[in-house]
């Protein structure tokens, strides 16, 4: 299989997960998981996110964002017969789904079945969708009966407000009708572009988030790796560390360390 980024494994990134007092399995049970069947990563998140959560993906351009949100989706409808809806705010919508089917996700196949749902609009217009009670989105949810949803990129959104204060609260609004709608949600931020820093997201976004989850690059030895890193997982014992991933022909594979014990 042809690596698309390549990257070695480090002895530095293995570090032992972190553990609650309930033990291990009789806790994993109390908590609903939406896999994602990427490989090498459900392990590492107790089988999966917790259901009815929003996950934050942070990352640079390149990073692999878009094609994890895909992965989720795309799995969860032909892995876990879930089917799901990527509200698309930047990506021209013929170029994503010939990018998609490159890497082995025909998007516009499980669109024809009615198993998923691409809802292509501007930020704006996301944003007052949202703030008008969900309309098409909600729609779209209720007639296929979706289980997950894909923002992407909820960068896009928050950048057409001028005040914090507004932009908190249409976070806010967003994420709690998401989870009102018993939806499993990735929200993809790019903190690298659009005037977005890490600073701006972290203290706001990120803390709103169930979870978050950074796909970075790392440099030693003058070698560029790719690492994720579990920032936070809430309801979930996690890996805590950095974790190499490499982005393949047929998507993310994250070279996983151990497994939980």
């Amino acid at each position: 299989m042809r690596i698309m980024g390549g990257i070695g494994t480090n002895p530095k990134h293995k570090k032992a997960f972190t553990h609650t007092p309930l033990q291990g399995r009789k806790r994993e049970a109390l908590v609903a998981r939406a896999p994602t069947g990427i490989s090498g990563l459900d392990e590492l998140i107790e089988g999966g996110f917790e259901r009815g959560s929003v996950v934050v993906v942070m990352g640079g351009p390149g990073s692999g964002k878009t094609i994890m949100g895909v992965q989720f989706l795309y799995n969860g409808v032909v892995k876990y017969n879930e089917p799901g809806v990527l509200i698309n705010l930047e990506h021209d919508s013929e170029r994503f789904r010939n990018h998609m089917l490159r890497l082995g996700m025909d998007v516009e196949k499980l669109e024809k079945e009615k198993k998923l749902v691409v809802l292509t609009y501007s930020p704006n217009e996301i944003r007052e969708i949202i703030r008008g009670g969900g309309g098409i989105v909600k729609d779209a949810i209720d007639q296929i009966g979706a289980k997950r949803v894909v923002l992407d990129p909820l960068s896009a959104m928050i950048m057409f407000y001028d005040k914090k204060s507004d932009m908190r609260s249409g976070v806010v609004s967003l994420f709690s009708s998401l989870r009102s709608w018993d939806m499993t949600t990735l929200a993809l931020v790019e903190f690298h572009s659009s005037g977005v820093s890490m600073e701006a997201v972290h203290p706001t976004i990120a803390f709103l988030a169930d979870a978050v989850i950074n796909l970075n690059m790392a440099y030693e030895s003058g070698q560029k790796d790719n690492v994720l890193e579990i920032v936070k997982m809430r309801g979930t014992g996690h890996y805590r560390g950095k974790v190499p991933y490499e982005l393949t022909d047929s998507g993310i594979v994250v070279r996983s360390q151990g497994k939980r014990a």
